[in-house]
């Protein structure tokens, strides 16, 4: 069903190893990533790659200032530094893809 939607050569598995996305997206989930699909969509889920990890977050971009938001879906993340939302500039970042398919949900 996959393969009617995505290239199959584009997509590639990464689980989700933190509490980040919750509720959207549960701990320990496996998500597919279309490695093809890296145009930002605003409030689209994407893998993003900064500081040598991988990371999963909703995205916005402000074009003006060449800057990329990073935002958890977990507010109780808003606290804690590592998974708070992040203004980063588009060079600190690598956009890897979007979130296609979260195993589990239809």
């Amino acid at each position: 069903i996959l393969a009617n939607k995505w290239n199959p050569t584009e997509l590639c598995v990464i689980l989700l190893n933190d509490e980040s996305m919750e509720p959207t997206i549960n701990e320990n989930t496996q998500l597919f990533i279309d490695l093809s699909q890296k145009k930002i969509i605003p409030n689209k889920v994407y893998a993003i790659e900064y500081k040598d990890r991988i990371i999963i977050r909703r995205v916005q971009e402000n074009l003006k200032s060449s800057t990329i938001v990073l935002i958890p879906d977990a507010e109780t993340y808003s606290i804690n530094n590592l998974f708070k939302k992040e203004e980063l500039l588009f060079s600190e970042v690598k956009i890897l893809g979007r979130v296609v398919y979260i195993m589990g949900l239809i």
